[in-house]
This record gives C-alpha cells, sequence and structure tokens, in this order.
C-alpha cells in the first residue's frame, strides 16, 4: 500500500492485492471512519485491539479512509434542546416576575 494524500481527517492511497484482503491503517480505530474503494463503500473494522482495518477486493484500487464523527449530530441536538428549555425557563420567570411587580390599577 501506498500513501498518495493525507489531509487532516482523510487518507488516500492505492495498494495492489491477489485476493481479498484485510488493510490496517496505522490511525487509531473509533466508529466514525468510513472507506471507500474506488467510490464503493468498503467495511472497516477494529484491527489489533486499537487500530483502523479496511477489508478491500482483489485488484490495483485506490483507497479512501475517511473520519466523519458521528456524534456531532448528537450534541447539536443534544444542545439544541438544552438552549429550548433555558430559553423556555427564562420565559416563565420573566412572565411570572412582571405580573407580581406590576402596579395594581384598584382605586
Amino acid at each position: 500500500m501506498q500513501i498518495t494524500g493525507y489531509d487532516g481527517d482523510v487518507y488516500r492511497a492505492r495498494y495492489t492485492s491477489d485476493h481479498r484482503a484485510l488493510l490496517r491503517v496505522a490511525v487509531p480505530w473509533f466508529p466514525g471512519w468510513r472507506a471507500e474503494v474506488d467510490g464503493r463503500a468498503a467495511e472497516v473494522v477494529p484491527v489489533d485491539l486499537a487500530l483502523t482495518g479496511v477489508i478491500v477486493p482483489a485488484g490495483s484500487h485506490e483507497l479512501v479512509v475517511r473520519f466523519r464523527s458521528t456524534w456531532f449530530a448528537t450534541g447539536l441536538a443534544i444542545s439544541a434542546v438544552a438552549w429550548l428549555v433555558v430559553i423556555g425557563w427564562l420565559a416563565i420567570v420573566l412572565s411570572s416576575h412582571r405580573r407580581n411587580h406590576e402596579p395594581s390599577t384598584a382605586a
């Protein structure tokens, strides 16, 4: 395998294999890693207890391995709900405060 490019969370490589193979990429495995062989999805698996592996077909191909956090959308949703709760709570508190401090119109 020959690495042809690296850009932060994207690795590009060329490989040649006589058989279907497991290529080990020396980056820590985490569920957000995705791989493509010639533009088609390839299976990413943990290897040697800590590294990332990609199951690739036989032949000469281009491999692209990239990381996309699976937690960003979840964190964003949790943050949005938390902000809505805080804004709602503030609206209730301010509304209650105004009602309790309105001047009386009784004569």
